[in-house]
C-alpha cells in the first residue's frame, strides 16, 4: 500500500518555518543594533542566586520511540527545531531585553556568571518566578506587559486603546 504525502501540510510547516526565521532575523537585527552596550548593570549576590537555582530539581524525561516509524522519528526532529524557535520568540516575548541579557550571559568570560545563565533559561528571563518575579539580574521589575506592549504604557493608556480599538 503506497501512502500519499501530504503537500499542504509539508507547505505549511515550510510556510510558518520561513515566516519564524524572518522574525528572528529581524530580532537578530535589533540585537545587533545594540552591539557593544552591556546590557547587564546589576546581579543579585552570586549566593542568593545559587540558594536559588537548588531548590529546582532536575527532571530527566524518557520515552520510547521504538514504536515510531521513520518518517514519525524525522517529524519528531522537526518538532524539536520548531520547539527552539518557539523559546526565541517566548523569550521575547517575556521580555524586548531578553535575548541581548541571553547574550551577554552566554558570551561571559566570568565563571559565575553560569548560575545565572543557568536561572535565566530557567526563568525564561532575569526574574526569579519561585520569589514573586523579583530580579537577579539588573534591578527592573518584569514589565506588566511583557514584551507584547510598550513598558512605559499605563493600564489605562491600554484599556483607553481597547475602548477605541474594539476589533
Amino acid at each position: 500500500m503506497k501512502v500519499k504525502k501530504n503537500r499542504p501540510v509539508q507547505r505549511n510547516i515550510q510556510n510558518i518555518s520561513f515566516g519564524l526565521m524572518v522574525i528572528l532575523s529581524l530580532c537578530l537585527v535589533v540585537m545587533m543594533q545594540k552591539c557593544g552596550t552591556k546590557v547587564i548593570t546589576t546581579k543579585a549576590p552570586l549566593e542568593e542566586v545559587k540558594a536559588e537555582y537548588a531548590k529546582l530539581a532536575p527532571v530527566e524525561l524518557k520515552c520510547d520511540l521504538s514504536n515510531l516509524s521513520v518518517t514519525d522519528k524525522k517529524v519528531l526532529v522537526q518538532l524539536i527545531e520548531a520547539s527552539k524557535i518557539i523559546d526565541s520568540l517566548f523569550l521575547l516575548q517575556v521580555s524586548r531585553e531578553n535575548p541581548l541579557i541571553l547574550d551577554e550571559l552566554k558570551k561571559s568570560t566570568d565563571p559565575n556568571d553560569q548560575v545565572y545563565l543557568d536561572m535565566f533559561n530557567v526563568m525564561f528571563g532575569p526574574w526569579n518566578e519561585l520569589v514573586a518575579n523579583e530580579p537577579f539580574i539588573n534591578d527592573k521589575p518584569k514589565p506588566l506587559g511583557a514584551g507584547f506592549y510598550p513598558e512605559d504604557m499605563t493600564k489605562e493608556e491600554f484599556q483607553d486603546f481597547m475602548t477605541k480599538n474594539p476589533e
